[in-house]
Parts: C-alpha cells; structure tokens; sequence
C-alpha cells in the first residue's frame, strides 16, 4: 500500500504542533514567548532548543509570571537572553540580529 500513512501517525503530529504553538510561536517574523499557556499549567512549563527559523534556537522556563528564555545560534552562540515577565513577550527577528549575548529585563 504505497502512500498509505497509519492514521495514529497524523494525531500525533497535530498533537505535538499544538504543544508547540502552546509555548512558542513564530508568524511574520514575530516570536511569541508562552502565548497560550492555560492557567492550570503555569507554574512550571519548560522548552528546549526549539527551532524559530534565521538559524535561531530557543529554550524558555516560565514559573507563574517569571520566566526566562534564551535565544541561541545553532553554533550555540547565545544571542539574546530573557528574564522576567516573558509569558506573551513578543520580539522580532530583525531585533534578534542587532544583539548578541545581550540580558534583557522585561
């Protein structure tokens, strides 16, 4: 049966697209930080090494309404670090490519 993908295959796909999204978003150049944590699962939500395109990686940790994330060339140069209020902190890529190894308080 050529062609044929196993149905369980695909759920599993979404499900793990869902979770992502959950924790980060990419779209038009913008990265969002947590966008769609639901209320019961913030006090410790964790992601590493999540690809957001521009050879970029970030890891972010958010405990209630502190958190960090780290953003990080794919040589694991960091570019940017996060600390503070990130949960919905939205930055862009072009920001991202002015800095390098800078913390930034928000």
């Amino acid at each position: 049966m050529e062609g044929f993908v196993y149905y369980y295959f695909l759920n599993h796909g979404f499900f793990l697209t869902a979770l992502r999204n959950m924790v980060l978003r990419c779209q038009d150049g913008e990265i969002t930080l947590f966008p769609a944590i639901p209320r019961q699962l913030e006090d410790h939500v964790e992601f590493s090494h999540l690809p957001v395109g521009g050879g970029l990686r970030v890891s972010g940790k958010l405990c209630g309404q502190q958190g960090e994330a780290l953003f990080m060339r794919t040589d694991g140069c960091i570019v940017l670090k996060l600390e503070g209020r990130i949960r919905g902190y939205s930055i862009s890529q072009s920001e991202l490519a002015k800095r390098s190894g800078d913390t930034l308080r928000v």
